[in-house]
């Protein structure tokens, strides 16, 4: 008999942890400063409490991480709560799968509430964008700490959070590219790098902290976007 391919996921980068002291944000508050991470800081993240109660804030690209890395604010919720904020050292184990036809009007932070009454081993729940236009799709990526639990949802084929039955499918997750910051070439890291430095915004000979032009030129391709840009005809 052949052995069941295995979907092991874990997230794109480590989680940033934020450890609050006294009260926590609630669904809304979080869901309002993961929205504005994304429009206003073009910092993609999904996040999750953990079993400390501390918040988990994933980066889910090399440009949120970056940003995330040097301008995590102290006050992201406010003066109303105060935390300390680290890196995790490592990508805790999840099992994933995924739930289709999930409209875009629904909230995903409450239908991971209503999923978690259903499946308490649910660890996360993310929206699946489309990577060349960067707009949210209605798939929806269900992370299990549990392999078998994962596996038992695979067999059933559907998942019913009332009125709804969303059909699922194993999740295939996406080859990582890897993109070097320094001469922005694909397939090796800056530590590693011998090339010249090149901008990931214009292309020109610096770097994107001291780059003051306006005009987007991708060195790689040539076209008018950043280098995070992940509908790039190079990555595609």
């Amino acid at each position: 008999m052949m052995k069941r391919r295995v979907a092991f996921t874990p997230e794109p980068f480590p989680p940033f942890i934020l450890s609050f002291t006294g009260n926590t944000p609630g669904p809304n508050e979080i869901r309002t400063k993961v929205i504005d991470l994304e429009n206003i800081h073009k910092c993609s993240t999904t996040c999750r409490f953990n079993s400390k109660k501390d918040l988990l804030l994933f980066p889910q690209d090399d440009a949120a991480q970056q940003y995330l890395l040097i301008n995590l604010p102290l006050n992201l919720f406010g003066d109303s709560f105060t935390y300390t904020s680290r890196t995790a050292k490592f990508i805790q184990k999840t099992f994933s799968c995924v739930l289709k036809n999930v409209d875009s009007s629904i909230n995903e932070i409450v239908l991971t509430t209503d999923i978690r009454d259903i499946v308490p081993e649910v660890a996360a729940v993310s929206r699946i964008k489309n990577a060349a236009q960067n707009t949210p799709t209605s798939l929806l990526r269900i992370d299990f700490s549990n392999e078998t639990v994962r596996d038992d949802l695979l067999q059933k084929r559907k998942l019913i959070v009332t009125p709804f039955a969303y059909p699922v499918i194993e999740y295939i997750p996406p080859v990582k590219i890897i993109r070097c910051f320094k001469c922005q070439q694909l397939g090796h890291h800056a530590n590693e790098c011998n090339n010249q430095i090149k901008c990931g915004k214009c292309s020109g000979n610096h770097g994107l902290d001291n780059c003051t032009n306006t005009t987007l030129n991708y060195p790689n391709c040539g076209d008018a976007h950043k280098a995070s840009y992940p509908g790039c005809k190079v990555r595609l």
